[in-house]
């Protein structure tokens, strides 16, 4: 069900972006069942897969709610990591505003902001640099 779960999201974010209300309807729905499922067959959240896929109207939508946005994946990558690696400046800097640690490493060592200097993406790298980051008062308890 979870697999099938980001198939259906695949197929949505695949689909025309047209600004109906149809496709409207369809999002919010899928957002409120993304919210009743934690991962998929990968481990991955549902908000990753709409920072990959570029659905910013559901990220927005997903902090709003309460996504975690440090989740960790599989292979450890993040939503962030899957914004940077699309390129998706809007989605990386809603995901920072929120609290998106952008120098959480991946399994292979890779953090969004390495990989985004890597990939060139200047005015991410400057998202990072600029965005003030929500802190935490989970991860303040751990370093005291």
């Amino acid at each position: 069900m979870k697999t099938l779960l980001f198939v259906a999201f695949a197929a949505l974010a695949a689909s025309a972006h047209a600004d109906s209300n149809e496709n409207a309807v369809k999002k919010v729905a899928y957002v409120e069942v993304a919210q009743t499922i934690e991962r998929d067959a990968h481990g991955n959240t549902a908000l990753m897969a709409a920072a990959a896929y570029g659905e910013t109207d559901i990220v927005r939508t997903m902090i709003a709610r309460g996504a975690d946005v440090n989740a960790r994946g599989r292979i450890g990558n993040t939503a962030l990591i899957y914004a940077v690696q699309e390129g998706n400046t809007e989605i990386a800097e809603m995901l920072v505003a929120a609290g998106a640690n952008p120098d959480a490493c991946n399994d292979y060592g890779n953090t969004a902001r390495t990989l985004a200097e890597g990939y060139g993406q200047r005015e991410i790298v400057k998202v990072f640099d600029t965005t003030p980051v929500k802190s935490s008062p989970n991860l303040l308890a751990a370093i005291f």
